[in-house]
């Protein structure tokens, strides 16, 4: 692996960090939420209730913009300190040339078409296709499928306190 930049190695490294622990510190919160609201559950439907929103607030307003966030910026500083991304790919997704503006991380981050001509030169660059995509396998477990479990969680607390009072 060539290290072009200890700059952007530095950052790749710093935000890879911030978001195990990011993701860290969102499990210990809905964790902790939760049994919270198991305490509560037989006790104030109410209380319950509120502990449910806050745990589903966290979880998607939260967690998943957060975490999304900082992926997309960590895979930002991967693609330059590894591959030379902004160097290679203009503010448009398209190869650089004198003159064009290169690529920022505010740009890769904010505009979908770019960041996916911007991938797509990464896979053709390394030859490998997981790089199309900023949801790599260990993504999607920890950033897409267990925030669905929890929410399976919370749907069956809110459902089980709320069904009284529905159904």
């Amino acid at each position: 692996m060539k290290v072009y930049n200890e700059t952007e190695f530095s950052q790749w490294s710093v935000y890879d960090d911030m978001i195990q622990s990011y993701r860290s510190n969102m499990i210990s919160s809905q964790s902790l939420l939760l049994a919270v609201a198991a305490l509560f559950f037989s006790k104030s439907d109410a209380m319950t209730i509120t502990v449910c929103i806050i745990g589903l607030f966290n979880q998607w307003f939260i967690w998943y913009r957060v975490i999304r966030a900082r992926s997309l910026v960590t895979d930002f500083h991967k693609h330059n300190a590894l591959y030379e991304l902004s160097l290679n790919i203009n503010e448009e997704g398209k190869l650089w040339k004198e003159g064009d503006n290169h690529l920022s991380e505010h740009t890769y981050i904010n505009n979908w078409s770019v960041r996916k001509k911007a991938n797509n030169w990464v896979a053709e660059k390394t030859k490998q296709a997981k790089y199309k995509r900023n949801y790599r396998i260990t993504r999607v477990k920890l950033d897409i499928i267990l925030p669905i479990m929890f929410t399976i969680i919370w749907g069956m607390m809110l459902y089980l306190t709320l069904k009284d009072y529905i159904f």
